[in-house]
């Protein structure tokens, strides 16, 4: 059986707090394991708070829109945002730093989303972004 859930949040940094609450309940209810729940909360929040950060040009208040489909032990994320057209697959890795004096602070949100999630997948849609992240069980 498919547990399909989705929720509209608003560009501020209060909505992230919010959203976290909603997928720890939504991963939960659906019996995912918590490895996965982690995975799946933290790259929601840094999709998320990239959208509300390098998204817009403006200072208004935009909305997100979160879906979550589970089945079978693992979830699939849909986020849509009517931001700048940014497709993270198509970025290449950051480069690592050689030492920690020579290290920057930023840069690494998409290397956490492809790392953390197991596909990821874009397409811009009506003037929107539509980023799709899929979740398994990795035990």
């Amino acid at each position: 059986m498919v547990d399909t859930r989705s929720r509209r949040i608003v560009s501020d940094a209060a909505s992230l707090r919010e959203v976290s609450a909603w997928l720890r309940e939504t991963c939960a209810s659906a019996g995912l394991p918590e490895d996965l729940a982690d995975r799946l909360e933290l790259c929601v929040n840094e999709a998320v708070a990239n959208a509300m950060t390098y998204g817009y040009r403006d200072k208004g208040r935009h909305e997100i829109h979160v879906g979550v489909s589970c089945e079978n032990g693992g979830a699939e994320v849909t986020l849509v945002d009517d931001g700048r057209p940014f497709n993270p697959v198509q970025e290449r890795a950051p480069r690592f730093a050689t030492s920690i004096d020579a290290a920057q602070v930023g840069g690494f949100g998409v290397y956490l989303l492809k790392e953390f999630s197991d596909a990821l997948d874009y397409h811009r849609d009506d003037g929107r972004n539509c980023l799709t992240l899929r979740f398994r069980h990795r035990g």
